[in-house]
């Protein structure tokens, strides 16, 4: 395994980080089964729409800034930090200023046409929601770029919770319309962001003494990481908006629902990668390789099982999820959830490959990759949505998640980081014989299912031996710390 010490670190981190993400993933399940039970399915997918196109504008001013940032942090030049932050934060504040003029000037005239009408009496609210969600945004990656974990954790709790209990209340005390969960949206930013400001050492990095050349350095690494992210929006998004351009609301909300749970996996991955991230860059600019190439291999493994494990449950107990995270009128998106929960196993792996190729300083890599997996998935959706509705979005995911996966592959391979392609595969390919074997047997309750679990968990146990590794690692160190004197 890779140095003792830094795995301990790794770990330290994510413990922090996943310990937050996990409670705020509990509040955004119990979030979704009061929409579910509480909001029309139409007005939650006018909701998602608003939410999905502000998403948009926030990637706009980004600017590419965020891994940069991290990037900075984790060197060892305090002047260059401060110059970085203080760029950053100067860069972001203006291009959202402009893009909010442009959104309130002319949204009005171009959005109903994109998609359904009923979007243009939210517009006026998009620009509100993105400003505050790209300061949130920035000052999550401050903390993740020093290493603050715990406060990252605490502040991702406390946000999580804030938006829950104004679901509760709204709900209690009035109803959930497409305003109000506007509002509970806009009053989560905010105070998040008021949050963030206090805890963080964000005022203090600022000043006003920023040189050219780290404005320079700084945006000719950001440039290609900016167009990544608008193609990773355009990759993530491009589904759900092709299914409101062609299809109605409903079909989006019943999309959206089944895509929370594979959102909730999808944070608490953040949470590993905010993790991941600085430690990886911090290997990879000490020039040691080797110990970083061994990091991320074990990471690649022992993640491709856990997401194996997590996909064959989603898949075999669909419909029991769907009907205990949202509620009956949604029972027809249960097959969208497995399928979407496969997406992201297989886009997860993918992430961590072009997260450490990044780390590498090959920035313009996954602006590549992600423009050949765009391309892929608009003709997959155009050619596949009309034909098996909002499910056709979620096959051409899958097939451009696979070629993602393969393009990061080849790239580490040409930057001299040699990743474990059986090592990771092996997980992938037992979930699918465990899977194939269910549904072919036929034998269609919830004791054989749980067989089925308990089988895929030996195999990965004897066939993996990195997961025995880390699981015995893992209980080592929690029995040390139980048993250390106080």
């Amino acid at each position: 395994m890779a140095d003792k010490s830094f795995i301990s670190k790794f770990l330290r981190g994510s413990a922090f980080t996943t310990l937050g993400t996990v409670v705020s993933i509990v509040f955004h399940f119990i979030s979704i089964k009061v929409l579910a039970e509480y909001m029309p399915v139409e007005a939650f997918g006018v909701y998602s729409l608003v939410v999905i196109v502000s998403h948009g504008f926030q990637i706009l001013g980004g600017l590419g800034l965020n891994l940069g940032l991290v990037r900075n942090l984790s060197g060892e030049n305090e002047k260059e930090k401060k110059e970085v932050v203080s760029t950053v934060f100067i860069a972001r504040f203006f291009q959202l200023v402009m893009l909010s003029v442009v959104v309130l000037a002319t949204g009005h005239l171009f959005l109903p046409k994109l998609f359904d009408e009923s979007i243009t009496q939210y517009i006026h609210y998009v620009p509100i929601i993105f400003f505050l969600a790209s300061f949130r945004e920035l000052l999550f990656y401050l903390l993740q770029g020093v290493q603050l974990f715990n406060r990252y954790a605490l502040i991702n709790i406390l946000s999580a919770g804030i938006r829950l209990g104004s679901i509760i209340l709204f709900t209690v005390f009035s109803e959930l319309t497409i305003e109000v969960m506007v509002f509970v949206e806009i009053i989560t930013y905010g105070l998040s962001v008021i949050m963030l400001v206090i805890y963080s050492p964000f005022i203090s990095f600022l000043t006003l003494n920023v040189s050219r050349i780290t404005v320079k350095k700084l945006f000719s690494f950001c440039t290609p990481l900016y167009a990544n992210d608008i193609l990773t929006y355009i990759y993530n998004k491009v589904s759900v908006l092709l299914i409101a351009s062609l299809l109605t609301p409903v079909s989006v909300a019943k999309y959206e629902m089944a895509n929370k749970i594979p959102e909730g996996f999808g944070r608490l991955f953040s949470s590993l990668i905010a993790v991941y991230f600085p430690n990886i860059s911090e290997l990879l600019l000490a020039g040691k390789h080797e110990q970083a190439s061994k990091f991320m291999n074990q990471g690649l493994i022992i993640a491709s099982a856990g997401l194996a494990l997590v996909t064959l449950v989603t898949f075999l107990f669909r419909n029991e999820i769907v009907l205990l995270v949202a509620s009956e009128q949604y029972l027809d998106a249960s097959l969208a959830l497995a399928l979407l929960t496969l997406n992201f196993s297989i886009n997860a792996i993918a992430r961590v490959m072009g997260y450490t190729v990044v780390a590498a300083g090959h920035s313009s890599v996954p602006v590549r990759i992600n423009l050949i997996g765009s391309i892929v998935n608009i003709i997959g959706c155009s050619l596949l949505i009309p034909r098996f509705g909002f499910e056709g979005a979620i096959y051409s995911l899958v097939g451009m998640s696979t070629i993602s996966q393969l393009l990061n592959f080849y790239y580490l391979k040409r930057a001299s980081i040699s990743p474990d392609l059986w090592g990771f595969s092996k997980s992938l390919i037992l979930l699918v014989v465990v899977a194939v074997s269910y549904s072919l047997i036929g034998i269609d309750t919830v004791l054989f299912r749980g067989v089925c679990v308990i089988v895929l968990i030996s195999l990965l146990w004897i066939a993996v031996p990195e997961v025995r590794k880390a699981v015995i690692f893992a209980v080592t160190v929690l029995k040390k710390r139980a048993w250390k004197p106080s």
